[in-house]
C-alpha cells in the first residue's frame, strides 16, 4: 500500500502533519511532502487517521 495525495485538492491545512508527522511534513513553501509513501503495518493507523482527518479529502491509501 502507498499514500496519493490528490495536489489538486490538498489545501496544506497540515491537520496530517499533526496526526502522522512520521509521514508527513509541509516544505518551507507550505506544500504538503509524504516523507514516505509507503504504508507500514505499524503506521497504518495513522495514517488512516489523516486520510479521515483530511478536510479536502485530498489524501488516500492505494493498494
Amino acid at each position: 500500500m502507498r499514500i496519493v495525495i490528490d495536489r489538486e485538492r490538498c489545501a496544506a491545512t497540515g491537520m496530517c502533519t499533526s496526526i502522522a508527522p512520521a509521514n508527513f511534513e509541509l516544505d518551507d513553501a507550505g506544500a504538503l511532502v509524504v516523507k514516505d509513501e509507503g504504508v507500514l503495518p505499524e503506521t497504518l493507523e495513522l495514517i488512516e487517521s489523516a486520510v479521515a482527518c483530511c478536510p479536502m479529502e485530498a489524501i488516500s491509501i492505494a493498494p
